[in-house]
């Protein structure tokens, strides 16, 4: 548990899946610390907690380069070590790969995460455009048409789709392109149309879109999570959408309008995060 909890850190801090990372990434998280007006002695303690992160999941990391013998254990660290951009962690990033290619985990057996994670690893680390290509082809078949949200296989294949796996297909998807792949247009425009269609009065996303009202709280209305997970895939589908929301006016509106409101109902959502006296 510790291990994965510091790889999404390190992930999420170092901009997973933004694109190929380099020796300058320090220069850019620096530059991405200073942006946000973050003080320098902060500054300094968060490449601090970069370096202690890295040490600590190269701790964890197997002579062969696996984590754990675990292919989503493997890609997720993987990805966390290749975005940190100091040596060590360049390299148990890249021993992560070879594992994974040697093992022959290139794909199967995975699940949409696993799969979404795989393609941000190979596209930071510039590498193996074939494989990539290969994992974008299978989101682009998704998602399902029922739906419009991928499911935990990542070619449609077992329900229930939901908010969770998509945002996973959707990063997946959106790494695949940076790394060459041609957009998946069909994908991203169901993709789009679901989440119009499903987003709440208050701009907020539930867990399972379409689901009955029933026990589940966040299966059937919005939370927090889901506004962020729902407003993110919104803003990677309009961009890989951007040229056929030029010639749409009525679509590119309602997608604007659509960011807009949820994007004030992520304020609220932190507002309560952050405050334990204010209820939802």
């Amino acid at each position: 548990m510790r291990v994965g909890l510091v790889s999404v850190g390190l992930a999420l801090l170092l901009g997973a899946g933004i694109g190929p990372a380099s020796a300058d990434d320090y220069d850019e998280t620096e530059y991405r610390l200073k942006t946000a007006e973050v003080p320098v002695d902060l500054r300094e303690r968060i490449h601090i907690a970069i370096r202690r992160g890295v040490a600590h999941l190269r701790k964890f990391q197997n002579a062969d380069g696996s984590f754990d013998a675990n292919p989503g254990h493997t890609t997720l660290a993987g990805l966390a070590l290749r975005h940190a951009a100091i040596p060590d962690g360049i390299e148990g990033g890249r021993r992560a790969i070879a594992w994974l290619r040697k093992a022959g985990k290139e794909q199967s057996g995975m699940t949409t995460y696993g799969v979404g994670i795989l393609a941000m690893l190979l596209t930071a680390d510039n590498c193996h455009p074939e494989w990539n290509q290969s994992l974008h082809a299978r989101f682009a078949k998704g998602p399902r048409k029922d739906k419009g949200y991928w499911g935990y296989e990542p070619s449609g294949g077992y329900p229930p789709p939901n908010l969770s796996t998509a945002q996973f297909a959707c990063l997946g998807l959106w790494a695949g392109e940076r790394a060459g792949a041609k957009s998946a247009t069909k994908a991203w425009r169901r993709h789009l149309d679901a989440l119009l269609l499903a987003q709440q009065p208050d701009g907020s996303w539930s867990y399972s879109p379409g689901r009955p009202a029933g026990r589940a709280h966040t299966w059937s209305f919005g939370y927090p999570t889901g506004t962020y997970k729902g407003l993110a895939n919104l803003t990677l589908a309009a961009e890989a959408l951007r040229e056929e929301l030029r010639e749409d006016p009525k679509l590119w509106s309602r997608t604007l309008l659509a960011s807009a409101v949820a994007r004030a109902a992520l304020r609220r959502h932190v507002a309560w995060e952050f405050d334990s006296t204010i209820l939802p």
